[in-house]
């Protein structure tokens, strides 16, 4: 175990023990969040981000709106929730300030990012996160994965792989955490089952749009991509569901290239692991760029080739962290 990995879990247990703010674990899961899509999935930001060989830079306004729209993204799911135990206002809401319908146009944190009420409000959230008793010094004092410079917060890139190669792990710890934090405080006491179907169970999950299911459910035709059990619902395991091939615990994103259709068995046994190389093989086949499966969808998919790539590195990525070598009994 690294001198950041020791950061790392020493950070962990002790938000864990004290339970004293949502704002840390929250701070820990939007990190986790940037640098997923830094080096999952290639989004980029522009000025907002630096990477050499030995260290990234992140700006202050990029990590604060992933932090923002990570606390947007509960109320939305939980709109009666309270963040704190007392009737102070928390950063979300000195961000939203009862505007109507801003959590509708805002939860992403791109959209926060480059939103003019982020160019109007950001610097006032900014200023108090930035406070020796608030956000980024306590978070820098309590996991020095990071270091808070005026402009911006810095990390080594030894750092950044401790935090992204163990990724689902930390995400999972951090995210129990905040259940265990908001179920607490009182006012929440008649939502303890809506946030625990939100951070443990899951049901936070984007679902596929409806018209890949379906193209993706007649490509099958009608069988499951595992077991090739017909899915005629006749019984229990012949149910039809919707599977993200690579597990949604990994990859957050519910896009055509990773769905495939699963007898409710199948799906039932497979949760978070990841399916063995040869169906990985049988699906790199069927989102070739010049196949059937792409060729026939009704409409135009952007970018197919990259997302396939993307989608490739994706899986390798993920059999380092995750459950391996699944198939059907």
């Amino acid at each position: 175990m690294n001198y950041y990995e020791k950061c790392i879990n020493s950070f962990l247990s002790t938000v864990s023990s004290k339970m004293s703010a949502l704002y840390l674990p929250v701070m820990f899961l939007s990190l986790i969040e940037l640098l997923e899509d830094q080096y999952k999935f290639d989004v980029v930001y522009g000025e907002h981000i630096q990477v050499t060989n030995t260290r990234i830079k992140i700006s202050y306004p990029l990590i604060t709106s992933y932090f923002l729209s990570y606390l947007l993204r509960i109320r939305k799911e939980i709109p009666s929730i309270k963040m704190a135990p007392t009737k102070n206002r928390t950063h979300d809401d000195a961000f939203i300030e009862d505007q109507e319908g801003l959590l509708k146009d805002l939860t992403l944190p791109g959209q926060i990012l480059y939103s003019s009420t982020f160019e109007q409000r950001g610097k006032i959230v900014l200023s108090r996160m930035r406070k020796s008793d608030n956000v980024f010094p306590v978070f820098e004092r309590h996991c020095p994965i990071l270091v808070c410079e005026k402009t911006h917060i810095e990390m080594d890139i030894a750092a950044v792989h401790a935090l992204t190669s163990n990724s689902v792990l930390y995400a999972r710890m951090g995210e129990l955490i905040c259940f265990q934090y908001l179920s607490r405080i009182t006012y929440n006491y008649d939502l303890r089952e809506k946030i625990e179907q939100y951070f443990i169970r899951g049901d936070s999950r984007v679902d596929f749009p409806n018209k890949a299911k379906s193209y993706v459910i007649d490509f099958q035709e009608n069988r499951c991509y595992y077991c090739e059990r017909v899915l005629d619902g006749s019984s229990s395991q012949s149910q039809a569901r919707a599977d993200h091939f690579i597990p949604w615990v990994f990859v957050k994103t519910s896009t055509l290239e990773n769905l495939i259709y699963a007898c409710n068995e199948c799906n039932g046994t497979k949760l978070h692991r990841l399916p063995k190389l040869a169906y990985f093989n049988k699906l790199l086949h069927r989102n070739a760029s010049n196949g059937d499966f792409i060729s026939s969808y009704p409409e135009l998919v952007p970018n197919w080739t990259e997302r396939v790539e993307r989608w490739v590195k994706n899986y390798h990525q993920a059999s380092e962290q995750l459950s391996t070598g699944w198939g059907p009994l």
